[in-house]
């Protein structure tokens, strides 16, 4: 009779972990659901139309070793067209890797738009921008 008692008690013992760990599973399965529901659906506004749109999702570009995301292509190629337009003024010469570019001094090469710093520094580039752009793109 004790052994039955015991073996009553063990069982049920089993039986309580058994379901508070399928119970504790279940709680952070639900809650790796909603985080990773959380990421796909986090929104960003478009910086070239400030539409929203799904982070992650959208159209990629490497520009001068930053990279950056739109909500269409068309919003990717008006960047690449006047990137500077985008970016607060701030564009990076691409020979010095300053952020001392001019919009009155630049080039556009492959349909993207190139500033510079200096005349000397559009010269350089104009020579080789493959050779150039290829330092950004390590």
């Amino acid at each position: 009779m004790k052994k039955l008692f015991l073996a009553s008690i063990v069982f049920a013992l089993v039986a309580v972990f058994n379901i508070n760990s399928n119970s504790q599973q279940s709680q952070q399965t639900n809650l790796l659901d909603v985080k990773s529901s959380n990421v796909h659906s986090e929104k960003a506004p478009c910086m070239v139309c400030q539409k929203e749109y799904n982070k992650g999702k959208g159209k990629k570009l490497s520009y001068l070793g930053k990279n950056f995301e739109f909500c269409s292509t068309k919003c990717r190629s008006d960047f690449k067209s006047e990137s500077i337009k985008y970016t607060a003024g701030v564009a990076t010469c691409p020979i010095c890797n300053h952020d001392d570019a001019s919009a009155d001094i630049s080039m556009t090469h492959k349909n993207t738009k190139y500033y510079f710093c200096n005349d000397g520094c559009k010269t350089k580039f104009s020579k080789d921008p493959e050779k150039v752009l290829q330092n950004y793109n390590k």
